[in-house]
């Protein structure tokens, strides 16, 4: 190959990387989403106040997310799940009883049958679910689907517990004389440590860190969650080492807010994950369910 050929091949590359980089920073999107989940022993809380807290953040910013209620949540809490709706909010499932999903395959098809009596009596049917523990497999995947809803969101990479690649949202099918087709929208995790994308971890690290690992952050779209407990002062987060739960609990609102406001400076726009179903038939990758 000539010096000429190879310069131009540099430079078609070049220039192909930059459009590739300019289609992702007009089209980035975040999709906040966050777990309700009352029913939980191992905290001691009320979630009201907290919800209502969040709502006061998003109202403020002009921004709507994802809730995903447990069954007991929605049975315990009507009237925060009508406001939360009514606020313009997605509302999704969580399982029927958090603690259920420490048991094994039986106790979770149990929950999701409760789950499938609570859903008849909506007004609603929820699009999307996301396991508690994000204890999910295929089986479930399955049952999820014969229930009605469109998407999961309960997977995401970790290098050590779950060394899965899934950076975009992805279409599982299991293969079967009737197809099963569920999108799976994966919990974002950070570049390079593979750290999801959590309130947990943003208080843990610091803003200044978190906004460092966002920077080098290049898929279109960043699922985010937390729990309204995240904003409590006493520690009540699961995932992190005890003795450190208690870091970066100070004015953990400010730093939540501040976070929000750094994503909108950066162009991230704020959806819901209802709301990306319609990119999918363009933007997901089929795979079979593992």
């Amino acid at each position: 190959m000539k010096i000429s050929e190879i310069e131009d091949y540099r430079e078609n590359k070049i220039n192909s990387l930059k459009s590739n980089l300019a289609y992702i920073h007009a089209h980035k999107r975040c999709a906040l989403t966050v777990d309700v989940e009352s029913d939980l022993r191992e905290i001691n809380f009320s979630d009201v106040d907290e919800i209502y807290s969040l709502l006061d953040i998003f109202n403020e910013l002009n921004i709507f997310c994802t809730f995903f209620f447990t069954g007991r949540s929605i049975e315990t809490m009507p009237k925060v799940v009508n406001q939360v709706a009514r606020a313009g909010h997605e509302i999704a499932l969580h399982g029927y009883a958090h603690d259920s999903w420490k048991g094994g395959i039986k106790a979770k098809i149990e929950d999701l049958k409760k789950l499938s009596e609570l859903i008849s009596s909506l007004h609603i049917h929820p699009f999307g679910f996301r396991a508690p523990y994000l204890s999910i497999n295929n089986q479930l995947f399955i049952l999820l689907k014969s229930l009605g809803f469109a998407y999961d969101s309960s997977l995401f990479e970790n290098p050590i517990f779950k060394p899965l690649h899934l950076f975009f949202p992805h279409l599982y099918n299991q293969p079967s004389k009737k197809p099963t087709l569920l999108v799976e929208f994966p919990l974002s995790t950070t570049p390079f440590f593979r750290l999801p994308y959590s309130l947990s971890w943003l208080l843990f690290l610091g803003p200044t860190i978190y906004k460092s690992l966002t920077e080098a952050y290049t898929n279109e779209i960043l699922i985010f969650y937390l729990h309204p407990y995240d904003l409590l002062p006493k520690p009540q987060r699961f995932g992190i080492p005890y003795p450190f739960r208690s870091l970066g609990r100070k004015n953990s609102k400010k730093a939540f807010l501040d976070f929000l406001t750094y994503l909108q400076n950066k162009g991230f726009r704020f959806v819901r994950l209802a709301d990306e179903l319609h990119n999918c038939s363009s933007s997901v990758h089929l795979r079979e369910a593992f």
